[in-house]
């Protein structure tokens, strides 16, 4: 289970037969998986989600605590330009992945590793 500083829980993953893990992460009070990215829910990572992302920050617009979970691309705790520049990279499919999911995933793994 991944939990954020607050006590929040994330979601939890499972592994899979052929060695892959799928991992499927909620919000509090959502039972909707993550979609890191999706700034403006609408399901997809867009270029507008880099767009939004790019507007709060420059203080042009406010994110909701959601939005500013979902737009952390890099899970460095913040949300900045270079989170905007991964999301537009995901859309046009330059990256396949963002650097969060794969910190995510890495930590569901050592906690599995030494809870045995």
């Amino acid at each position: 289970t991944i939990t954020l500083e607050d006590g929040t829980e994330l979601g939890s993953g499972q592994g899979g037969d052929n060695g892959t893990s799928t991992y499927s992460f909620t919000l509090e009070g959502s039972e909707e998986p993550i979609i890191y990215g999706d700034v403006d829910g609408n399901g997809s990572v867009q270029a507008m989600d880099a767009s939004l992302t790019l507007q709060y920050v420059v203080d042009m617009i406010n994110f909701t605590e959601e939005q500013l979970i979902l737009a952390d691309v890099d899970g460095n705790g913040s949300v900045q330009a270079y989170d905007a520049s991964l999301i537009l990279m995901y859309a046009v499919g330059i990256i396949d992945e963002f650097p969060v999911e794969g910190r995510i995933r890495t930590i569901q793994m050592l906690d599995a590793k030494y809870k045995k």
